[in-house]
């Protein structure tokens, strides 16, 4: 908004200030760091872009990161009215490819092989 230049102006100017700041009171504010690589930033399911302020109601959310390879980053923040937080996010560690998959882990090496039985006693 430019400066402004006579008395209405400046009126203007001063109650929309202070208009901002009562309603700043209200709501709370999260500056999200997003971790290098990041395709896509969310919070509460909503696409934001790294950097500015995210205005959000007072309560818990879920800020989400998705790398431009699937990888993931998550937090859960709760925040009180006119709150200002920084969410400093962090891609997870990328799990073993027979998990992503959906197939089950390896056999560990303490267990029986084909045909061998787990009977105990006589």
């Amino acid at each position: 908004m430019p400066a402004p230049t006579n008395d209405i102006e400046r009126r203007r100017y001063e109650v929309r200030r202070a208009d901002l700041a009562a309603v700043r009171q209200r709501v709370a504010e999260l500056h999200v760091s997003a971790p290098p690589g990041t395709a896509r930033l969310l919070v509460d399911g909503r696409a934001v872009s790294a950097g500015g302020p995210v205005f959000v109601a007072p309560g818990q959310h879920e800020v989400t990161a998705t790398g431009k390879q699937g990888q993931l980053a998550r937090a859960l923040v709760k925040v009180t009215a006119g709150q200002s937080r920084r969410v400093a996010l962090a891609f997870e560690a990328p799990r073993p490819p027979a998990l992503q998959r959906g197939r089950a882990s390896p056999r560990p090496p303490w267990s029986p092989g084909r045909g061998a039985s787990w009977r105990v006693g006589p």
